[in-house]
Parts: C-alpha cells; sequence; structure tokens
C-alpha cells in the first residue's frame, strides 16, 4: 500500500497546498497582492470545493490546473521524510 493511501489525510493536505500555490500565483499574474486574510479565505475555498459534493467539478478543474503545484507539494514532503530517515541514521 502507498504513503498516500495510507495517510489520505496528508494527500489531500499537499493538494490543498498545490491548489493555494496555483491561486496565488494566478492573482498575482492578473496584478493583485495577495494579503494574508485573502490567503485564509483561499484555503477555506478550497476545503470546502474539497468536501462539497456538489461542486466536485470544480474541485477536480483546479486539480488539473495546479498539478505541476500538486507534484511541487508532493516532492517537498517526501524530501522532508527521506531527510528525517537521514538524520536518524546519521545520529
Amino acid at each position: 500500500m502507498s504513503y498516500m493511501a495510507e495517510h489520505p489525510e496528508k494527500y489531500d493536505e499537499l493538494v490543498r497546498k498545490g491548489i493555494l500555490t496555483y491561486l496565488e500565483l494566478l492573482m498575482y499574474r492578473a496584478g493583485f497582492e495577495v494579503p494574508g486574510e485573502w490567503r485564509n479565505g483561499y484555503e477555506a475555498l478550497i476545503e470546502v470545493l474539497q468536501r462539497e459534493p456538489s461542486v466536485r467539478s470544480t474541485y477536480d478543474t483546479l486539480i488539473q490546473r495546479a498539478s505541476t503545484h500538486i507534484l511541487d507539494a508532493e516532492a517537498d514532503h517526501y524530501g522532508s521524510l527521506l531527510d528525517q530517515v537521514k538524520e536518524r541514521f546519521d545520529a
């Protein structure tokens, strides 16, 4: 069984992180600064889209558009796991 299958809540978190990065970059390219309160609002919106079946198609589209950023979030996560393992063996 894969790590993500055993930790679905972590995978959901990484997907949210990737979508958030995508939305922030999209807003930045459109000329908007993304203040902290907007970021909090985006995070809440992403969680609602993730949980609400009636807007699943919107969420799926965001996953598709943010796929590169989601992969980056996964790579960062796995990289940190590998660093933790290395530290254990080096200690």
